[in-house]
């Protein structure tokens, strides 16, 4: 029996599902203070005024959508590890877990078919990269030398497979 991400959404009080615009896919809901994970009650912390907060209030407005309305946010890795995946090196974090955490993500954005994923960061990109893309955010997000002058050039994408 799948799991219904969209009635968890409908009776947590977020966001309506036939609104969502948009799908964030973070990494993990890992924070090295583990006293401070209890704390964590929204993904990718988006209850609390962050830079992550900030860059996808940003996004919002240039794309003319809400944050909270028609933004779903989930992480690819449901569970805390002991410290952040980036900085464990006696395995590769990502593919070592992705065949378990994996079939779970396609169930529950298998609810949301047709609405754009990004994600926030190349670990996360890489872990489901397509060969042959490039494997660069940059390269999908229109990033520019000169970014601080608002310069833009367009978003990219890659088609899922």
């Amino acid at each position: 029996m799948k799991t219904s991400w969209v009635k968890h959404c409908e009776e947590s009080g977020r966001a309506n599902p036939c609104t969502i615009k948009l799908i964030v896919l973070g990494q993990d809901p890992t924070v090295q203070d583990a006293t401070a994970r209890a704390k964590i009650r929204t993904v990718l912390n988006l209850d609390k005024n962050g830079s992550v907060r900030a860059y996808l209030s940003g996004l919002s407005q240039k794309l003319e959508i809400d944050l909270q309305q028609n933004i779903y946010a989930t992480n690819i890795y449901k569970n805390f590890f002991i410290a952040p995946p980036t900085q464990i090196s006696e395995i590769d974090i990502f593919k070592a877990f992705l065949p378990a955490w994996l079939p779970l993500l396609k169930d529950e954005l298998s609810q949301f078919d047709g609405i754009p994923v990004i994600t926030l960061g190349e670990p996360v990109m890489n872990s489901l990269f397509i060969s042959g893309k490039p494997n660069r955010l940059r390269n999908y997000w229109g990033y520019t030398s000169e970014w601080k002058t608002g310069k833009f050039d367009g978003l990219d994408y890659i088609k899922p497979e």
